[in-house]
């Protein structure tokens, strides 16, 4: 048994050639803008986890009964309890601190009201009364 191919079906190689260059030029074009959304909504993911992280670290310092000190500095936050033999350090990839100290006493509480971190290329901030209100709300719950 033979087979014949028969002419007028299928398509010729300059279509399928065009078909790939239109095809390329919108993944080229379409790809960039992906990659951004995709970057802009993992630093945002980011910024929302540094404020369940204060409220964790608050509870952690209330329910260990020890004071905990936040030593922030670039991209890095180190975490280290004076007497509970406590530490952890946690490195974010898209935002970024001025250099400061931030002290939770073994209650839970802290004299600073704001946090400062740079996202995106402005500075933003996480008001601490309000991240320490959603971490109790999510307990209580």
């Amino acid at each position: 048994m033979t087979y014949r191919f028969k002419a007028g079906f299928g398509f010729t190689l300059l279509e399928l050639l065009t078909t790939l260059a239109i095809a390329g030029t919108a993944m080229a074009l379409v790809a960039p803008l992906a990659v951004e959304q995709v970057s802009k909504m993992e630093a945002r993911a980011e910024a929302s986890r540094l404020n369940d992280q204060i409220g964790r670290w608050s509870f952690m310092a209330f329910s260990r009964g020890c004071p905990i000190s936040l030593d922030l500095a670039e991209s890095v936050i180190t975490i280290s309890s004076e007497g509970c033999d406590f530490s952890e350090r946690i490195t974010h990839e898209y935002i970024s601190f001025p250099h400061q100290v931030i002290k939770f006493s073994s209650s839970g509480f802290t004299d600073v009201t704001r946090l400062s971190y740079n996202y995106d290329g402005s500075v933003r901030q996480v008001d601490f009364e309000e991240a320490l209100v959603n971490q109790t709300a999510e307990v209580g719950e």
